[in-house]
């Protein structure tokens, strides 16, 4: 099944224009971005790999429908088994990572919603849903790597519909200083000591 986009030929006319000069899209700002073609504004799925490829029953691409910022965003969406958009990033193991993404499920023509969403960061499971939709939503999850090369994986199945994909970042996270850690744990050992003593008391 391919995705079918119901533009007018007035906009298909006027769009090579517009496609020639992809406004950037908002991870493009992101300094320390990990990710290639994190917005897909090169109209395409440079950088980004896919599973399963060649068959029928998943779907993947780009277009501008699927945009949450700038020109081009992607879609995705298997119909009977899951469909997987992924890129790979060198990590260190063990450092936190921020990872960003904009998602959209937006076919409001149906009900019940069958349809399940993962979303992974090397080992690590950032979002997992089922029965959605909804418009955009930017999703900003601290993950932690486990290895010098981590995956960022999307992976949906919906038999009817489709998942859009948009401004994915992966920005390595500040690691917090040991005196951080020190104003923590006083902190917590006086709550602690608080708690103690009021239930003595009480």
């Amino acid at each position: 099944m391919r995705k079918l986009s119901y533009l007018s030929p007035l906009f298909l006319l006027l769009g090579s224009a517009f496609y020639a000069e992809a406004a950037p899209g908002a991870c493009a700002s992101v300094s320390g971005n990990l990710i290639t073609n994190c917005g897909f504004e090169t109209s395409t799925l440079s950088g980004w790999s896919t599973s399963p490829t060649g068959a029928a029953e998943v779907s993947y691409g780009v277009d501008a429908v699927d945009a949450a910022t700038g020109s081009f965003g992607a879609y995705l969406a298997g119909f009977a088994a899951p469909a997987t958009l992924f890129q790979s990033v060198l990590t260190t193991p063990g450092a936190p990572y921020s990872v960003t993404f904009s998602i959209a499920h937006r076919d409001a023509n149906r009900n019940p919603y069958s349809n399940s969403l993962l979303i992974q960061f090397g080992s690590s499971t950032l979002l997992a849903e089922s029965n959605l939709v909804f418009p955009f939503q930017q999703y900003t999850i601290l993950g932690y790597a486990s290895a010098t090369v981590s995956r960022v994986t999307f992976s949906a199945i919906d038999p009817l519909s489709f998942f859009s994909i948009d401004d994915v970042s992966v920005v390595a996270a500040p690691i917090p200083e040991p005196s951080t850690f020190a104003l923590a744990s006083i902190a917590l050992a006086y709550a602690l000591a608080f708690t103690l003593r009021r239930t003595r008391t009480s």
